[in-house]
């Protein structure tokens, strides 16, 4: 499963981006999506930042979609939070809500990551969708907008 209950941070009080970053790899470590080696979260993290230093995964509207490419993500998978208050991103970018994408480094899942930011970018320029996020009360109610907005 690409996106799961257990990946979801809903009122997460963080203190800036890499706060974020950490915390949501964690959330994607808990959930079985890296493989059990030691330091496996660490490679995971080094990724999401060697990607962001690249250039910011902001989007505008609150949103951000860091991503990284690791040996240490057994499968491709998504984490989510909704920030209690915006952090900054860059230098003039506020984000609130975070979709962390991890797939392996090689393989057949390598690109898969594409397909992912696709979905969730079209995702986010829909109202409706960015509403929804905001007054989610669950997890589940989280994971039922995401199934409905990026399934297909």
């Amino acid at each position: 499963m690409i996106f799961s209950k257990e990946t979801i941070c809903l009122d997460l009080n963080a203190q800036n981006k890499e706060d974020v970053i950490e915390r949501l790899c964690r959330k994607f470590k808990d959930a079985g999506n890296l493989i059990a080696q030691t330091d496996v979260l660490n490679d995971f993290v080094n990724s999401v930042h060697q990607r962001e230093n690249i250039s910011s995964t902001a989007l505008g509207l609150e949103f951000a979609i860091p991503h990284g490419k690791s040996s240490a993500v057994k499968e491709p998978g998504v984490a989510f939070a909704r920030l209690t208050h915006p952090v900054s991103w860059d230098d003039d970018e506020e984000v609130r809500f975070i979709f962390l994408v991890g797939v392996p480094e090689s393989g057949a899942g390598n690109n898969e990551h594409l397909h992912i930011l696709s979905k969730l970018s079209g995702a986010i320029m829909e109202d409706d969708f960015r509403e929804q996020l905001e007054k989610a009360a669950s997890a589940a109610e989280v994971f039922a907008i995401f199934e409905k907005y990026t399934s297909n």
